[in-house]
């Protein structure tokens, strides 16, 4: 998640359930900054994908209920979308994941329109939700919908 930092700027703090480590598939650790409980009320909210996204976690569930309707802007990384439908946040809207889950999720969540054919899209006041391609486009949209039209993108990997 974004939290303000000043005219221009973020802090990006990371979160979990619990504040525990988190193994990905691909075997990264990830250590999250602080348990969700303890989170400061977000600017925006990025839920990555991955296997433990299927799981819907009611914790992670229930926080992203309570806090995005009270965010800028909310997105999802690939199967991070199954997580916004199980909270209601893609209820009616169009959305993406990665190709391969499209039709798992379109049945799962028939309240959400799922188009497998975009790199990401964008509905409402919320950025695009990301699916699995490169990422320097989704960068590139992020930056410009985020500067008011101007990129700060730059190369792809500096942002």
């Amino acid at each position: 998640m974004f939290t303000g930092a000043g005219p221009g700027a973020y802090r990006v703090v990371t979160a979990g359930p619990d504040g525990t480590p988190v193994r990905t598939s691909s075997g990264l650790t990830l250590v999250p900054d602080l348990d969700l409980s303890a989170a400061p009320p977000p600017d925006t909210v990025v839920v990555p994908g991955g296997e433990g996204t299927r799981s819907n976690d009611p914790a992670v569930v229930d926080w992203l209920r309570r806090h995005a309707p009270r965010t800028r802007r909310v997105a999802s990384v690939c199967s991070g979308a199954f997580l916004l439908a199980e909270a209601g946040l893609l209820a009616g809207r169009r959305a993406t994941t990665h190709w391969r889950m499209c039709a798992s999720l379109a049945r799962r969540y028939q309240d959400v329109e799922v188009d497998p054919q975009p790199i990401s899209s964008a509905t409402g006041r919320s950025p695009p939700r990301r699916a699995s391609r490169p990422a320097s486009t989704w960068r590139w949209r992020w930056s410009r919908r985020t500067s008011g039209g101007r990129s700060r993108w730059r190369s792809p990997g500096i942002w």
